[in-house]
């Protein structure tokens, strides 16, 4: 609360820090790790609440949360440096670690058959499930979601190296 959840930067660090005293005192007893568990929870409407921390200014019921698109997609930017920057340095020192990331998988089906119901529901798809493994497994933003975010408004603060 005090750093406004993963959309401030500085939480990058604090997590890298968290993931070395974790690697560094299991290193003998786990060998399989996940950096986020469904980290593309963050994409849902409730993302806030239930993966990126950015909820500020509101009492009320969890389901009326004020939904900042924005904001979430900047804070799970933050979460995949997180995740590459842990990785990396668990592969640079401990070889043995098998590292990975955890999908929450929405199936979704098209509503009829008529083709444009299929698109929506391939591009629903896209975004819901494979955005974030794609960037994990790529390295880099695939052009579905920068479409995406040119529609929706949301424009990604990236600092060199991201």
């Amino acid at each position: 609360m005090k750093y406004g959840g993963w959309k401030n930067r500085k939480l990058i660090d604090f997590y890298l820090r968290f993931a070395k005293v974790l690697f560094e005192r299991y290193k003998g007893k786990v060998k399989y790790w996940l950096t986020f568990n469904e980290i593309n929870v963050a994409l849902n409407t409730l993302g806030a609440v239930l993966s990126t921390g950015t909820i500020r200014d509101y009492e009320g019921p969890v389901t009326e949360v004020p939904d900042r698109l924005q904001e979430r997609c900047q804070a799970l930017h933050h979460m995949f440096l997180a995740s590459a920057k842990a990785v990396q340095y668990a592969h640079d020192r401990y070889p043995s670690f098998q590292m990975g990331n955890m999908i929450c998988f929405v199936t979704s089906y098209p509503y009829t058959c008529d083709p444009e119901d299929i698109l929506a529901c391939q591009q629903k798809m896209q975004v819901t499930n494979w955005f974030c493994s794609d960037v994990q497994v790529r390295g880099e933003y695939p052009g579905y979601i920068k479409r995406y975010f040119a529609e929706q408004g949301v424009q990604i603060q990236m600092e060199p190296g991201d």
